[in-house]
């Protein structure tokens, strides 16, 4: 088996995800590890969410993992040190890669469910849950934990498009974001479907209070916070607190931090991470 600590400056741009043998744990998987960094390149150029200079995990299957593979030619990279880890992964697609990083932490029995085909799944270092689940299915799909993003309990679904939680983020429990409504809605008149799938984008430093909705089409902006118990349907701006059913801006020129009680070092570096005073 070769590994690999860090990723090659420049790796073969593969023809299809298709190509290549099964695997459930991958042997070569340069090429749709290739992939999955060019599809979060193209991301973060749509969103400036991603960090994409990431360190592909070492390969191995370790304790602390179950799997099971009913689809062809899934990868799966993980890091040496998933001693600590509670997690359930499976490919009932075809073609999918799953990268989770070295540091990253999922536990209570957290499930990662690649049910569709040509999916790419990342967990990124410092990442962690007290318990997660995260499908994607259809087409293309992609789904990115972001680093240092940590959460109690979220269920995040991605149909064909994206869902992509930015780095520092936090969320409570009861936390479910959905790219798709999981039944189509069918215009009579037209004949044609009027919720599609649309992407999720929460950006880097936000806030999830308990038990709320993320919506289809839905892009939280950086620094802001999602009161508990909300319907979010419309995107939220940077720096905002939002609330209710369906949630509504309460107040704007607004950020958080992790601590209950910040001293002034803690208050400064939060406003910082928020942008600063420049952002106003």
């Amino acid at each position: 088996m070769k590994t690999s600590q860090s990723l090659p400056p420049e790796l073969p741009t593969p023809k299809s995800l298709s190509e290549g043998r099964s695997h459930t744990v991958a042997e070569q998987p340069l090429t749709l590890i290739a992939a999955a960094r060019q599809r979060m390149e193209a991301l973060s150029q749509d969103t400036g969410v991603l960090d994409c200079a990431f360190l592909p995990a070492v390969l191995g299957g370790q304790s602390g993992l179950v799997f099971t593979e009913v689809g062809r030619n899934n990868y799966v990279a993980v890091p040496h040190n998933v001693a600590g880890m509670n997690l359930r992964i499976g490919m009932r697609g075809h073609n999918n890669l799953l990268i989770i990083e070295d540091g990253a932490n999922l536990q209570h029995q957290s499930r990662i469910s690649m049910e569709g085909s040509d999916g790419v799944c990342v967990v990124r270092k410092g990442a962690g849950s007290s318990k997660a689940s995260l499908t994607l299915r259809g087409a293309g799909a992609t789904m990115i934990w972001g680093e240092n993003c940590t959460a109690n309990d979220v269920t995040a679904l991605a149909h064909g498009t994206h869902v992509i939680f930015g780095e520092d983020c936090l969320m409570s429990w009861g936390i479910i974001v959905r790219s798709y409504d999981s039944h189509a809605i069918i215009d009579l008149r037209t004949g044609t479907q009027v919720n599609r799938p649309k992407p999720v984008v929460i950006g880097p430093r936000v806030w999830i209070g308990q038990d709320c909705l993320i919506m289809p089409g839905v892009e939280v902006g950086r620094g802001s916070i999602i009161g508990a118990r909300s319907l979010v349907t419309k995107s939220v701006p940077p720096r905002a607190l939002a609330a209710g059913s369906p949630a509504r801006i309460l107040r704007e020129d607004v950020t958080w931090d992790r601590s209950a009680s910040p001293n002034a070092d803690q208050l400064q570096r939060a406003i910082d991470l928020a942008g600063g005073p420049a952002a106003f």
